[in-house]
């Protein structure tokens, strides 16, 4: 985490997954769609926030 945080390379890199320094795909259950709108929903009524389209 140090590095990607202070690499000057990668300073303008922001939400990508990366593994041993190396940009990669993330896990095939991280794109599940329904799985990201259900994480949404409970993450915003734990924290008392709404989405906003």
């Amino acid at each position: 985490m140090i590095y990607l945080a202070s690499a000057p390379d990668l300073s303008d890199v922001n939400g990508r997954f990366f593994a041993q320094r190396k940009p990669r795909r993330s896990s095939k259950a991280s794109y599940d769609r329904a799985t990201e709108a259900h994480l949404w929903k409970v993450s915003a009524e734990m924290t008392g926030l709404t989405k906003t389209d």
